[in-house]
């Protein structure tokens, strides 16, 4: 019986989509941990989550959601509405009765975040420094990434009496970063400087520009990992879509 409902848990958990969070207020962060609460309960199918880092001697089961870290990325800006958007990391550690009892809960959880499309899995965790810092022993967790937004209600403007309307042709300036081995590279932040434009690219290393110019963009600009590669636009036979081959060499 018990692993019946455990399997009917599972799928009512992979229907449920963890959508971005969006707020029209100042409780941006707080909705985001709350919401991260309740994926974790979701996926258990029982509320042992909590915010904050394991106890020096945790009784019991439980798991331990920390906020590691919060930066600002660049304001998205569209025809009705700014927002500013953040992107939080959050650790994730458990802890049990016993370490396989701890290591299941925390496998529970690595699964359920890989099924949710708005979470990105970290490739590293913090070293033995972090866990010495807070007087605790190192232990397994991993980390996940959100991004949250606020969004700002547009400013007024004034009516002009008269106003001159000319066309000015615009295109989109899209492309895709590859890491070492041909590898699309998540979250590297690629810059205009011509334009003072930024963006961060996807999932699959896919990045956009809508409405630039079709001419002096100047250069481009990759970072990632604290390298940086420069591209001259003006030397790129077909500016878009482009191929970028980032490599990080020692």
């Amino acid at each position: 019986m018990k692993r019946s409902r455990d399997s009917d848990h599972d799928t009512s958990a992979r229907e449920k989509k963890i959508m971005p969070v969006t707020n029209d207020n100042h409780d941006a962060i707080s909705n985001t941990d709350s919401a991260t609460l309740q994926w974790a309960a979701d996926v258990l199918g029982e509320t042992i989550a909590s915010l904050g880092l394991p106890a020096v001697k945790p009784e019991g089961r439980g798991v331990g959601i920390h906020l590691l870290e919060m930066t600002a990325e660049p304001i998205t800006r569209g025809t009705q509405r700014q927002r500013l958007q953040l992107s939080l990391k959050y650790l994730i550690a458990a802890w049990g009765d016993a370490i396989s009892a701890a290591h299941d809960l925390l496998g529970k959880l690595l699964f359920g975040a890989m099924q949710e499309p708005d979470f990105e899995i970290e490739p590293e965790t913090p070293g033995i420094q972090f866990w010495q810092a807070h007087s605790l022993p190192p232990q397994p967790c991993f980390v996940i990434r959100r991004r949250v937004w606020l969004e700002l209600a547009p400013k007024p403007v004034k009516l002009v009496r008269k106003s001159i309307v000319k066309s000015v042709p615009v295109q989109s300036l899209q492309g895709v970063v590859y890491g070492p081995g041909g590898i699309p590279l998540c979250d590297a932040v690629v810059r205009l400087p011509a334009l003072n434009r930024s963006t961060r690219t996807g999932r699959h290393g896919e990045f956009n520009f809508e409405t630039v110019p079709p001419n002096n963009l100047g250069q481009l600009r990759v970072e990632a990992k604290g390298r940086e590669l420069a591209i001259d636009l003006s030397a790129v036979a077909a500016p878009s879509p482009l191929a970028i081959h980032f490599e990080m060499e020692v």
